[in-house]
């Protein structure tokens, strides 16, 4: 990512707009683009206190009418930290309902 000024970030200053104007619009648009019976998949966390990225996914789809159907989970080392460590990843998968 870049710090440029097209970017979402510098145009939605807070995480709410972020979120109501950015995210919200991301997945309604790619849902609605879903082939019937297509799964959404989403590999998101929520980071800190305040910025609950993953339960944003999880209220958007709902809100548009997916649930949540399965996780599926992949090991693998984090990028770009020189660590050797395995993390686990999550990706949630939604589908109509």
């Amino acid at each position: 990512y870049k710090h440029e000024a097209t970017q979402r970030v510098k145009k939605l200053t807070t995480w709410e707009e972020w979120c109501d104007k950015f995210l919200e619009v991301v997945i309604r648009e790619c849902l609605r683009c879903l082939k019937p019976g297509g799964v959404s998949a989403w590999s998101v966390k929520n980071m800190g206190r305040t910025h609950k990225l993953q339960d944003k996914v999880f209220e958007y789809h709902t809100k548009y009418g997916f649930t949540h159907f399965a996780t599926q989970c992949m090991t693998a080392t984090p990028r770009n930290t020189g660590k050797t460590a395995k993390v686990t990843e999550e990706t949630f998968l939604f589908r109509y309902s």
